[in-house]
């Protein structure tokens, strides 16, 4: 098959302009000449694939290309391997071989071509790989900045192998920090407002004091050079972690470890003479703000604050995914213990079995996620006492109790004190053939006992049995509803997309009841269960007759 493959790559190639001598190299691999703006190149294919593109490799170069973007140099057999695959590129799956060829050579063309300012762009673009590549530290470097246009001295930690660089800015939670020790260290953040001047160190080519010096007289604002000029440094060594942008890139941080001669007490600015050593050290942005740009996510919800009741089943699994929406600020309430038995439908595991749950899911968090801070209240939400809880202090109140006749009271006395603050009420149904979520504004008509006010238009439940059935909801604390976390993975996902919405706008438009079918037990075919997955919005639940809100204008 492989040799089949490869006599097509041959008699291909042989037919196309401007590409000659090509021959059999070694098993596998085809060598042939290119011809490019004049000049033959020799080029190797390996690894050749029905469906990828192939390993490409430039061949002794009459011309030593050292310099070149995208290329990595072999010491075996003078060979420069070629990397070709950047994020603009097309899928070649299912693309057949000539396709992917042309797509190959095209993409050498193009490499091959650029000028000396597309060059010097794409390696701006790749500064972190040589920046690394260079970098010979062992110990881990972990950065938490809020990027910022102003100088700013970060706080350093360390554990074991692993060092931790803080900005004052960035509040890391307790439970996360308690496995590290303060140290002292000189460690300066320094945002760079010209990163067209920059070069990363390549090949031979490693940074030394002249590009310390370069950096801080020529790519540093005048409001920072007089803050460097102030800044007194008494340790041997200073940490600079400087932060640029590149168009088309997420912000580019690395760090230099600067040594001097002597520990004397002078600023930074006047000690650039007494340099004696910098090394390259090789670090990672762990900072939110970073970590959701990176994966093209804008995170508008850092400062909203969400009140959660319930820490059951649907509330760990809501609860677990709120860091990772941008959510940083999380109050819990829950009474129960977490149980062995119930670690199958839970986000917690037997590590944390017979502990408090809502001290489980802080620590639980907290750990994870260094900038999430979660509040605890082990206790039952009381609704007797609902004034004490400040509820205005909140942007968002999730309600996952599952018990259908505590969020009837819950929802009663919402609506009696007029909360400004919208709610939304989650449960799953019994057999757990549905998840449905209830976003309210009590400044508006429809609310949680709508569902319940006419038994001939129930619309809490996707079953279509008997209103006492259904009615039931999710039982009371004998019963178990037996569903697992494919039904949780379906109901939480349709939620974290409600919960997105409610924040960023700040309020809903209607009340609205969303349900997402999780498994539907009546509908066979040939054997096969259908598990459904439809997502229905109804928003034609309000009840003229329910006797919370029904006579309200």
């Amino acid at each position: 098959m492989k040799i089949a493959l490869q006599n097509k790559y041959i008699e291909y190639l042989e037919e196309i302009d401007r590409i000659s001598n090509v021959e059999v190299f070694e098993a596998g691999i085809i060598k042939f000449r290119y011809s490019i703006s004049g000049k033959d190149y020799d080029f190797l294919f390996a690894a050749l694939d029905e469906h990828k593109l192939p390993s490409v490799m430039l061949c002794k170069p009459k011309e030593q290309i050292y310099n070149k973007p995208h290329m990595l140099y072999l010491d075996k057999n003078e060979l420069f391997y070629l990397c070709l695959s950047i994020r603009d590129d097309i899928s070649v799956r299912n693309k057949d071989y000539k396709e992917i060829i042309n797509y190959t050579l095209i993409r050498i063309e193009k490499l091959m071509n650029m000028n000396y300012e597309e060059e010097k762009r794409e390696f701006r673009k790749e500064f972190l790989y040589f920046w690394n590549k260079c970098a010979k530290n062992k110990n881990n470097i972990q950065l938490y900045i809020n990027s910022s246009t102003q100088v700013k001295l970060l706080k350093a930690y360390e554990k074991n192998d692993t060092y931790i660089y803080v900005d004052e800015d960035i509040n890391i939670n307790e439970i996360f920090l308690k496995r590290y020790n303060k140290v002292k260290k000189s460690v300066i953040y320094i945002p760079i407002i010209n990163s067209n001047l920059i070069m990363p160190p390549i090949g031979d080519k490693k940074w030394s004091v002249d590009e310390v010096r370069y950096i801080i007289n020529n790519c540093v604002s005048e409001d920072n050079l007089e803050t460097l000029e102030k800044l007194s440094i008494d340790n041997k060594e200073v940490f600079l972690t400087f932060e640029m942008y590149v168009p088309g890139v997420v912000p580019i941080s690395f760090v230099l470890k600067v040594k001097f001669k002597t520990s004397r007490n002078k600023t930074l600015f006047s000690r650039l003479d007494e340099i004696i050593d910098v090394e390259c050290l090789k670090s990672e942005r762990c900072d939110t703000g970073y970590l959701f740009r990176r994966i093209g996510v804008k995170n508008r919800l850092k400062d909203k604050r969400i009140l959660i009741v319930g820490a059951g089943s649907l509330g760990s699994y809501i609860i677990s995914e709120l860091p990772k929406i941008g959510v940083e600020n999380i109050t819990i309430f829950d009474s129960d213990n977490m149980h062995m038995e119930n670690i199958m439908r839970h986000s917690l595991g037997a590590m944390y079995s017979n502990l408090s749950k809502v001290f489980s899911m802080k620590f639980n968090l907290e750990s994870e996620y260094p900038e999430t801070k979660v509040n605890i209240e082990n206790k039952k939400f009381n609704i007797e006492n609902i004034d004490e809880y400040n509820l205005n202090k909140y942007d968002l109140i999730i309600i996952a109790t599952g018990g259908t006749d505590y969020m009837l009271k819950l929802n009663k006395i919402f609506k009696k004190c007029r909360i400004d603050i919208p709610v939304l009420f989650t449960w799953i149904e019994s057999r757990g053939v549905g998840v449905h979520a209830l976003a309210v504004d009590y400044n508006r008509k429809g609310c949680f006992n709508c569902l319940y006010t006419n038994s001939d238009t129930n619309k809490a439940h996707f079953s279509n049995k008997t209103y006492k059935d259904e009615l039931t909801g999710t039982g009371c604390g004998g019963v178990i509803n037996k569903y697992g976390n494919i039904v949780l993975l379906k109901g939480s996902a349709m939620i974290l997309n409600i919960i997105l919405d409610m924040l960023n706008s700040n309020k809903i438009s209607d009340n609205i009841l969303f349900s997402v079918k999780t498994l539907n037990e009546y509908t066979f075919n040939n054997g096969d269960i259908s598990l459904g997955g439809e997502t229905l919005a109804k928003t034609s639940y309000i009840s003229e007759g329910c006797d919370i809100c029904g006579h309200e204008v």
